[in-house]
């Protein structure tokens, strides 16, 4: 192997300038927030949490920001999608948890912890109704679960996993929907 691809021949040298971090200062970061909420790369909350963040001493730098920016507490209200045709399975027996992707494409939830997945937002244009043709979007009160009974869902920002799923009396159907 020729000298000039040792390694110990390079752990001298210092990284090239595209290697440092290009935010030195919290003024730098802060204008870097506001440039990608303008530009609608942030949304406008995110943005604003991300500052709020910096300027209360959360954050010292923008990845540490955007993650508490994100992955926020969990609700009292929010949402889950599940086929029309589970419906009564549902109301029996509540939402239970269970493997990501067993309704859906399995690769996409690859690496994800099993749970009870729940959004913000009602799902009314269908991005977690998988395959099926008609679902409905359940309505889950959350007020009084302890922070070990739910998580973040790190691949999907806005979005948290109910480590048991949910029971009956937390439940109630909110919309149904078609293609």
């Amino acid at each position: 192997m020729p000298a000039a691809w040792d390694a110990a021949h390079f752990s001298n040298m210092s990284p090239p300038a595209s290697a440092t971090p290009p935010f030195l200062d919290l003024a730098a970061v802060r204008a870097h927030i506001r440039y990608k909420a303008s530009v609608r790369e942030l949304p406008a909350d995110v943005a604003e949490r991300m500052v709020d963040a910096i300027d209360s001493g959360s954050a010292a730098d923008y990845p540490t920001a955007y993650d508490i920016a994100v992955f926020v507490p969990l609700p009292d209200v929010v949402y889950h999608t599940a086929p029309r045709e589970a419906r009564d399975a549902i109301l029996r027996d509540g939402l239970i948890a269970h493997e990501p992707g067993d309704y859906g494409s399995r690769w996409l939830a690859t690496g994800q912890p099993s749970g009870l997945y729940v959004g913000s937002r009602p799902d009314v244009d269908g991005k977690w109704a998988g395959r099926t043709e008609e679902w409905d979007v359940w309505l889950v009160r959350t007020s009084g679960l302890s922070e070990d009974e739910w998580r973040n869902d790190r691949l999907n920002p806005g979005c948290w996993s109910l480590v048991n799923g949910a029971l009956t009396d937390r439940i109630s159907l909110h919309s149904t929907h078609r293609w």
